[in-house]
């Protein structure tokens, strides 16, 4: 998520401030508590129906492979914390009373080849991952697309970088394990009077839980950076 704050002009006067956002769609709209109309120029309330409305708009939008993205504002009054910021470097002020403005999907189409390398990697028994930070919804599409995500497989698995943090026990150090911040550092998370990192063990905390997951995993979605350290970790 990302805001500016730009001061509305009336008459070529500065008048109140408004604040502009945009990032992932479902972190912004969870922000969102009213919606612009552009049918006739008002903002309305976001009530369950219009919120499943916009919910169902997304979900068609991700499965057509699209990377989505919200647009959304809010009027500042003056006396606003523009400076708190949370663990994972969102303001405060990002957290509530957002206006949404449009939901934008953007398409990046699979380069001529990538279906094609990927079949020849299947064939010589080489497992293609997909690896991204989009959205589940979209990278499934995406993988489904080009040929990564295996159709005939009952088994096949479709996660996120969080929930497979969480089951493989996360990465534990000789000294300990270490939380997975938000802001994707593991370093930083390290107690003070601990070695440095290259003089220390690394070892997944569940192994076994690893190894049923990894040889199943298709696509690792809204991955963060611990996330693919750790599945690098498990596979050397």
């Amino acid at each position: 998520m990302m805001s500016t704050v730009l001061a509305n002009v009336d008459n070529g006067f500065p008048t109140k401030r408004r604040m502009h956002t945009k990032g992932g769609a479902e972190f912004v709209i969870q922000s969102c508590s009213h919606i612009y109309s552009f049918e006739d120029d008002s903002t309305k309330e976001i009530t369950p129906q219009i919120l499943t409305r916009i919910n169902n708009s997304l979900h068609e939008m991700a499965d057509n492979a699209l990377r989505i993205i919200c647009l959304a504002y809010k009027d500042l009054e003056g006396d606003e914390d523009l400076t708190t910021v949370d663990e994972r470097g969102v303001f405060e002020i990002e957290k509530s009373g957002l206006t949404l403005l449009a939901l934008v999907g953007i398409r990046d189409r699979i380069r001529p080849g990538v279906k094609e390398a990927i079949q020849k990697c299947r064939r010589a028994g080489i497992k293609v991952r997909m690896v991204t930070g989009d959205n589940l919804l979209t990278a499934k599409a995406i993988a489904r697309e080009c040929g990564i995500l295996d159709v005939t497989n009952p088994n096949s698995l479709i996660m996120e970088g969080r929930d497979f943090m969480e089951m493989i026990g996360g990465i534990v150090y000789s000294d300990g394990p270490v939380e997975s911040l938000e802001d994707g550092s593991i370093s930083d998370a390290l107690p003070q009077h601990s070695p440095k990192k290259n003089d220390r063990q690394e070892t997944i905390g569940n192994p076994a839980n690893f190894n049923k997951i990894y040889k199943e995993l298709d696509v690792l979605a809204r991955c963060r950076p611990e996330d693919k350290y750790a599945l690098v970790l498990g596979l050397i």
